[in-house]
């Protein structure tokens, strides 16, 4: 009898020691996981450099491109009401802060300024040296976001959330998956 129950005991501890292991510490690990993730987003791969080169520095340097050359586009006959939501929306992305919902402001701003830039050419501003300039930076900033380094991570860190036991584990603590900017 008396073995029975220290084996009952004993088999109960060590259930409660692998789901206090996997669903305690997993779940932190996975949720660390997630805002290293972040972080890289925020602070860029190289956190030695004085100069940001992050995904969020580039996203804001867009909204700044953009702002300025919808300022270059009032001078021109182009529509007012697109020079006002580019405005709006560089705005918006310029306010926003971490991944959530920054994708999807800044695919609504490049839509607009690519709109904005096309108006300019039919105005005959897009050889002005500021609107070229303006656009050029907006497009370059554009490049570098396609080839910053938080893919890798945010790539890294979604397989880990899909796959078995982590897929349970992250949703239990709310894990979710990185935004990968539509790569």
């Amino acid at each position: 009898m008396r073995l029975n129950g220290k084996r009952t005991a004993c088999a109960a501890i060590c259930v409660l020691c692998a789901l206090i292991s996997v669903f305690g510490f997993g779940g932190f690990k996975l949720k660390n996981k997630y805002n290293s993730v972040k972080d890289v987003f925020m602070d860029g791969t190289d956190t030695t450099s004085t100069v940001r080169y992050s995904m969020d520095a580039y996203l804001d340097s867009c909204a700044e491109h953009a702002k300025k050359l919808a300022e270059e586009a009032k001078k021109y006959t182009v529509d007012d009401e697109l020079i006002a939501n580019v405005i709006e929306d560089a705005d918006k992305l310029l306010g926003m802060d971490g991944l959530d919902g920054r994708y999807e402001a800044y695919t609504r701003l490049t839509g607009e300024v690519e709109s904005l830039y096309s108006a300019l050419q039919a105005a005959g501003a897009a050889d002005e040296t500021n609107v070229k300039l303006e656009y050029a930076d907006y497009t370059s900033k554009q490049d570098m976001i396609k080839r910053d380094g938080y893919y890798d991570y945010a790539k890294a860190y979604n397989s880990t959330v899909k796959a078995f036991p982590a897929n349970i584990i992250g949703g239990l603590w709310g894990a979710v998956s990185a935004d990968m900017f539509s790569r």
